[in-house]
């Protein structure tokens, strides 16, 4: 297993190489590791994703409402 340390800066490659995830979308699932990789880009973004105290309120792909 391994462990990132939080700031830990990876590429596109670098991570879909670790995660075994698609190299894009702002979703990634990937059934061989059983993860799911959330792009969130506060510079340029459409979306308003935001952290609040240790949570990210994430705003994905769902097609109404909020999505679990």
């Amino acid at each position: 297993m391994i462990t990132l340390a939080q700031g830990t800066i990876l590429n596109n490659k670098q991570m879909c190489e670790l995660f075994l995830c698609s190299p894009q979308g702002g979703m990634r699932k990937s059934n061989k590791t059983n993860t799911l990789v959330l792009i969130t880009n506060h510079l340029e973004s459409v979306y308003n994703d935001v952290w609040e105290d240790d949570i990210l309120h994430y705003t994905g792909m769902g097609q109404s409402g909020n999505q679990s």
